[in-house]
C-alpha cells in the first residue's frame, strides 16, 4: 500500500490516517466479494449473441434495418383505404385492388347510388326523389321538404350546394339556399336556374334545322313544321367536368360531349346509334347498335376510339360498380351472371343464375331480380360474390330502376320482362325497414 501522492510505502496495519511523508489523507482499499451466479438461469438470446462474431452481428442489424425501411417505404404506397369494393389492400391507387380491379378508396370515395342516375339519389343522410312535378328531400330523421320543382325530372344527383336534374331535355340546377320570393313560377320560387342545353352541334331545332324546310326531308310535310327538339338525356359529374348525351329525332343519333368552361363550346367525344350511356371512373359505357347483337363499347372520357368489350346485348343489361356485371352464356350455353375488370376485361368471378332478368349495382353490391308470371324477387351480394340475399319479394313482376343508400325504386306489375303495364305502380322501398316511402 503506497500514499497516491507521493508514493511512500505505508504499512496496511497501521491505524495512520496520513501519510508520514506528505501528510496526505490515506484511504484503505476494499475488497469487493462477489456473489456466486451458481442457480441463476441464464438468457438464451443474450448467450447466443454473445457467441456469434462481430461481423455476423453487423450484417444481422443491417438486414433488419433494410427490412424496416422497405416497409416504412411499402406502407407509404399503399391506398389508406384498400379496395373500394373489397376487404383487399390494393398496391397502389393506380393499379387497383388485385382482386377485383376497383380503384382504391383514397381516389374513388364509395357510391351508394347506382349508375347512371334516376328519379332518385342519396347523399349526406338525404333521400331526394320525385313525386309528380317536385323534387322531394328526406332526411334519416324524417323530416322532408320540396326543393325544386318542374315536369318530367329524371337524372337526379345532388351535392353540397343544391340538386341537378333534367327537365324538358335540358339541365338544372336548384340550389339548397332559396330567396325569398312570392311567386307561383315554379323556377322563380325554387331559385332553378337551366345550367346546360343541347348543343346546337347536335340538332338544333325550327325548321332551319333541315335544309329541305321540314322536320324529316318529306316534301309532302309541312314546310313550317318545326323539327323535333334534340334533348339531353342523361349526364354526368366528376369534379369540374360535366358530361351529357344528347339525342337527334331527325337522325336518331346520340352525341357525347363535355361541356365548356368559361363559354367555351362544348367538345363532342363521340357520335354513332348508341344506347344506356353510362359514365364510370374516366369512361363512358354505351350500347353500339350499329353492331349485330349490339355490342358494349366504351371509350375515355377525353374521348377517342371505341374499345369493344365483348358483351353482347341482353335484356339484362349490364352494370358498373365493382367492376363490370353483365349477363352472359358459357360456351354451353348455360347463362351466368359475370364479373370482369372492365380495364381488360379479365374475369373476376361468375356465378349461374337462372331466369335473371336485370341488374344494377353500386360500389358496394350487386343487385339483380328474377320474375316469374305472379311474382318477382329482388337479390343483392356484395362484390366478392358471397352473403347473397334476399331484400324484396312482390306477388308481380318487378322491375327495380335504381339504388340509393338503403332505398330501392321500382316498377311493379310489370311484364315478366319488366315492360309496364296498364296497372303499373312505382315504389320507393326502404330496405332496412321494408316501408315504401311513395
Amino acid at each position: 500500500m503506497r500514499c497516491r501522492r507521493c508514493h511512500t510505502k505505508l504499512d496496511p496495519k497501521s491505524n495512520r490516517k496520513n501519510c508520514p511523508n506528505c501528510g496526505v489523507l490515506v484511504s484503505k482499499r476494499r475488497t469487493v466479494k462477489l456473489s456466486s451466479t451458481t442457480g441463476v438461469r441464464s438468457n438464451p438470446i443474450t448467450d447466443a449473441l454473445q457467441r456469434l462474431s462481430p461481423e455476423t452481428l453487423i450484417v444481422i442489424f443491417a438486414a433488419v434495418a433494410l427490412a424496416l425501411i422497405c416497409i416504412l417505404i411499402i406502407s407509404s404506397c399503399r391506398c389508406s383505404g384498400g379496395c373500394s369494393s373489397c376487404a383487399t389492400g390494393c398496391a397502389g391507387c393506380a393499379a387497383g385492388c388485385s382482386q377485383c380491379g376497383s380503384p382504391s378508396k383514397e381516389n374513388h370515395p364509395t357510391s351508394v347510388n347506382s349508375l347512371p342516375p334516376g328519379r332518385e339519389y342519396y347523399g349526406d343522410g338525404v333521400l331526394y326523389y320525385t313525386f309528380g312535378d317536385n323534387i322531394i328531400s328526406l332526411n334519416d330523421t324524417g323530416e322532408s321538404a320540396v326543393v325544386a320543382a318542374g315536369a318530367n325530372i329524371s337524372c337526379l344527383s345532388a351535392d353540397g350546394e343544391g340538386v341537378y336534374y333534367i327537365s324538358g331535355g335540358a339541365v338544372y340546377f336548384a340550389p339548397f339556399e332559396k330567396p325569398i320570393v312570392i311567386s307561383d313560377d315554379p323556377d322563380e320560387k325554387y331559385a332553378s336556374r337551366r345550367i346546360l342545353s343541347p348543343s346546337v352541334s347536335g340538332g338544333d331545332t325550327g325548321p332551319d334545322a333541315n335544309p329541305d324546310g321540314n322536320p324529316n326531308g318529306d316534301p309532302d310535310a309541312d314546310p313550317d313544321a318545326e323539327a323535333p327538339a334534340t334533348a339531353i338525356t342523361g349526364y354526368a359529374r366528376d369534379g369540374d367536368d360535366f358530361f351529357f348525351w344528347q339525342t337527334n329525332p331527325v337522325n336518331g343519333q346520340t352525341e357525347i360531349l363535355r361541356a365548356g368552361k368559361d363559354e367555351a363550346a362544348d367538345t363532342t367525344l363521340y357520335t354513332g346509334s348508341i344506347r344506356d350511356i353510362t359514365y364510370y371512373q374516366k369512361h363512358i359505357y354505351f350500347y353500339d347498335m350499329t353492331a349485330d347483337p349490339w355490342e358494349l363499347c366504351r371509350i375515355p372520357a377525353g374521348g377517342g376510339e371505341p374499345s369493344r368489350l365483348s358483351v353482347a346485348y341482353n335484356n339484362a343489361g349490364y352494370a358498373l360498380g365493382g367492376g363490370l356485371y353483365f349477363y352472359s352464356p358459357d360456351q354451353d350455353g348455360v347463362m351466368f351472371l359475370c364479373k370482369a375488370d372492365p380495364r381488360n376485361m379479365k374475369s373476376l368471378g361468375k356465378w349461374q343464375i337462372t331466369g335473371l332478368h336485370g341488374i344494377i349495382a353500386n360500389d358496394s353490391y350487386v343487385y339483380y331480380w328474377k320474375n316469374t308470371e305472379d311474382s318477382g324477387a329482388l337479390f343483392c351480394m356484395d362484390h366478392s360474390g358471397t352473403d347473397a340475399k334476399e331484400l324484396i319479394r312482390q306477388v308481380l313482376p318487378i322491375s327495380p330502376q335504381s339504388v340509393c343508400g338503403d332505398y330501392i325504386s321500382l316498377y311493379v306489375n310489370t311484364t315478366v320482362t319488366g315492360d309496364p303495364t296498364e296497372t303499373t305502380e312505382y315504389r320507393i322501398v326502404n330496405t332496412a325497414t321494408g316501408l315504401t316511402i311513395a
